[in-house]
């Protein structure tokens, strides 16, 4: 299933995708930071860091809600819907 968010990465060309431990990092060229993406039982866990959290941690808080915490000063989302991940995603490549 977490072949969808490769597939979701390479309709942007300025998107970027890395597998690390489990984890997939997503890069945006323009801006310093990633989206991190892990998947879980039932869902994923996603990570806003740098200035890519300027960009994205407004947009998945009107897509989601507010974030559940943080780590190491970055907030993190337990999202369940595939759909919300996937305009995440979308949005993060037009920005």
């Amino acid at each position: 299933m977490i072949d969808f968010i490769k597939i979701l990465v390479a309709k942007h060309q300025n998107l970027e995708f890395w597998q690390n431990q489990g984890e997939d990092r997503i890069r945006n060229k323009k801006v310093k930071g990633s989206l991190w993406i892990k998947r879980r039982f039932s869902g994923f866990r996603l990570q806003t860091t740098s200035e890519a959290a300027s960009i994205l941690d407004k947009e998945i808080e009107k897509l989601h809600g507010n974030s559940i915490g943080e780590q190491k000063g970055y907030k993190y989302w337990y999202i369940d819907d595939y759909h919300t991940v996937e305009k995440i995603i979308e949005f993060f490549g037009q920005s």
